[in-house]
C-alpha cells in the first residue's frame, strides 16, 4: 500500500468523509480488504487519529494531502 493512500484513508476515518473519497488503489481489488479488515482496525484509533491530525491544521477539515 502506499503512504499517499494510507494517509487518506486515516483522514476519510478520522473526519468522517465519504468513503467514496478513497484513492482509485483502494476501490479497485483492494477494496474488499480495506473495508473489511483495514478500516476496521482504523476506526478503533479514530480519536487518537483526530488528536493528532488535528493538531496539525488550525481546521480539522483541512486536508493534509492539500497541504503537501
Amino acid at each position: 500500500m502506499r503512504k499517499k493512500w494510507l494517509g487518506q484513508l486515516y483522514e476519510v476515518i478520522a473526519f468522517d468523509k465519504d468513503l467514496s473519497g478513497l484513492p482509485e488503489g483502494l476501490k479497485g481489488w483492494r477494496n474488499d480488504w480495506v473495508m473489511n479488515t483495514l478500516i476496521p482496525v482504523i476506526k478503533k484509533h479514530k480519536i487518537e487519529l483526530q488528536q493528532v491530525w488535528g493538531s496539525m491544521f488550525d481546521k480539522p477539515q483541512d486536508s493534509i494531502i492539500d497541504k503537501r
